[in-house]
């Protein structure tokens, strides 16, 4: 008979395993790191957001999947702490909805150690696209999609996030703040 031994850690600890024959011939396996902004992570995402505890469920799309890469880094633990800590705020807060805002405060209240490490401005392809679906990220009650030119950075034009918050009539400043930096001064 034997046992199987699990070793976690994070990348830091590969020196440790690397420092003597009999670690390093017992740490060869599976190893898991940040999985790339492609149809896995999509697809591992909206099995995991299919996990609602809420009153209202939502429907997952690219605007949560983008979001959730922004916020995670593609780091599998830290999109489930995520999804249950929004669901966790949500019921406890009484909207019992888990959508982009539910999402924004579990990461602002619940994710502040972490958030250096993973919030990126934007998602990183892996493979280059010419045509970009934006879909805003404050919450909006319909993910409308629209297509629009991407910039060098694979940020949105301002052009097309303008009209993106002008069709559905949200703020274009949260809206533009997600990929630019945006300071509001009184008139």
């Amino acid at each position: 008979m034997s046992v199987s031994i699990g070793l976690v850690g994070t990348p830091d600890c590969i020196p440790f395993f690397e420092s003597a024959m009999q670690l390093a011939r017992r740490s060869v396996g599976l190893q898991f790191a940040g999985m790339d902004f492609d149809q896995d992570f999509f697809d591992f995402c909206k099995a995991v957001f299919g996990y609602q505890f809420v009153r209202h469920e939502a429907a997952f799309n690219e605007g949560i999947a983008d979001w959730l890469y922004s916020h995670s880094s593609g780091i599998a633990s830290i999109v489930v702490s995520l999804l249950h800590d929004a669901q966790e705020l949500a019921i406890t807060g009484g909207s019992e909805r888990l959508d982009i805002p539910a999402l924004n405060e579990a990461f602002s209240r619940r994710m502040s150690l972490v958030r250096g490490y993973v919030e990126t401005p934007a998602r990183k392809p892996t493979q280059s696209r010419k045509r970009e679906k934006v879909t805003p990220r404050h919450g909006a009650k319909t993910a409308a999609k629209q297509d629009v030119e991407s910039d060098t950075d694979s940020r949105p034009s301002l052009e097309a996030l303008a009209g993106l918050a002008a069709s559905q009539e949200l703020d274009a400043a949260k809206i533009i703040g997600d990929y630019y930096p945006v300071t509001e001064v009184s008139p």
